[in-house]
């Protein structure tokens, strides 16, 4: 559709720490994605998503299994219900 040249990756260090879901623009980190049954407590991946990819800032969402979640956290960083991420995507 022209919008570039977009991938998903699911991204696992050697010590076990993981990112569910990497969305990357043209082969950079535009989203890193957690999801969570009901865990309100930021994940440390997406806290630490900076370490990770110095380079580009990323958005970073938690998804988690709970109905009216929206919060905005600093850093470009958000915990929204799985039904609000998902709407977003349409």
């Amino acid at each position: 559709m022209g919008y570039g040249h977009y991938a998903l990756y699911y991204i696992r260090t050697l010590d076990k720490k993981e990112i569910d879901f990497l969305v990357t623009r043209e082969h950079r980190p535009v989203m890193a994605v957690e999801v969570k049954s009901g865990d309100m407590h930021l994940a440390n991946s997406l806290k630490n998503r900076a370490k990770w990819f110095p380079d580009s800032p990323t958005l970073g969402i938690q998804v988690v299994d709970k109905t009216g979640v929206l919060q905005k956290l600093p850093e470009n960083t958000w915990i929204m219900s799985m039904g609000r991420f998902l709407s977003l995507l349409d």
